[in-house]
């Protein structure tokens, strides 16, 4: 369809009145270029936020089943900057806003290290107070490996 054939299908279907101007600024803006018999949109420029606040972003038109077409904004930009986070760590928000994509103010923690982190209250909204308890968890873990192999060597 040209953009003038879409804005008249768009006006008839909806009762609005769409212009071909107003057809073609939009594809300018999210990225979409026609193509010979259809219209492909940019896949990167696809953002939506879940049900529990998380920026997704598309990374892929794939249809096929298992593919993952679509990761969390923040773990897509870290793994650019610092490579892919290994399996049983996740990327976190330092100052706990799921709109700061900042890197200064991701890290990766444990799965373990997240529940912590919760149930012992150490996020905060300022990122040097979170960076702090996440290094207290850290020192107590290695305070009990510590403590575990002294037991085990005072034993023999």
């Amino acid at each position: 369809m040209s953009d003038r054939e879409l804005s008249e299908a768009i006006n008839e279907r909806f009762n609005l009145s769409t212009s071909r101007l107003s057809i073609q600024a939009l594809r300018r803006y999210y990225g979409i270029i026609k193509g010979r018999d259809k219209w492909k949109p940019y896949p990167l420029l696809t953002e939506i936020t879940d049900e529990r606040g998380y920026v997704k972003i598309k990374i892929s038109n794939d249809k096929k089943p298992g593919n993952k077409n679509w990761i969390l904004k923040h773990t897509y930009l870290y793994e650019q900057a610092h490579g892919k986070v290994p399996k049983g760590y996740n990327v976190i928000f330092l100052d706990g806003n799921k709109n700061n994509f900042s890197l200064d103010n991701l890290a990766v923690v444990s799965d373990d290290e997240q529940i912590r982190l919760s149930k012992l209250k150490l996020r905060f909204s300022d990122p040097t107070l979170t960076q702090t308890g996440i290094a207290i968890l850290k020192l107590n873990k290695k305070i009990k490996a510590r403590r575990g192999n002294e037991k085990t060597n005072a034993g023999k």
